[in-house]
């Protein structure tokens, strides 16, 4: 059996809940089931990242890529 990350757990449990639907799982109607705000597989009350912050991580992807690419070589 795969072990799954909290929130891929939820999803699938969701999922099994509903037939396998994810139609239906959007459309839940038990609001007060612990699991409904993370029904979809995402944090629901995570906040979005600044443009300061995509930047930042554009700036890492772009050095990691160059120091993978060099390493290769190698």
């Amino acid at each position: 059996m795969k072990i799954l990350r909290p929130l891929r757990a939820i999803r699938q449990n969701c999922l099994d809940c509903m037939c396998g639907s994810s139609n239906e799982v959007q459309l839940c109607t038990i609001k007060d089931c612990p699991l409904f705000p993370y029904r979809f597989g995402k944090r629901p009350y995570k906040k979005p990242r600044s443009p300061k912050q995509k930047e930042n991580d554009k700036k890492t992807g772009i050095r990691f890529k160059k120091w993978r690419e060099e390493h290769k070589k190698q």
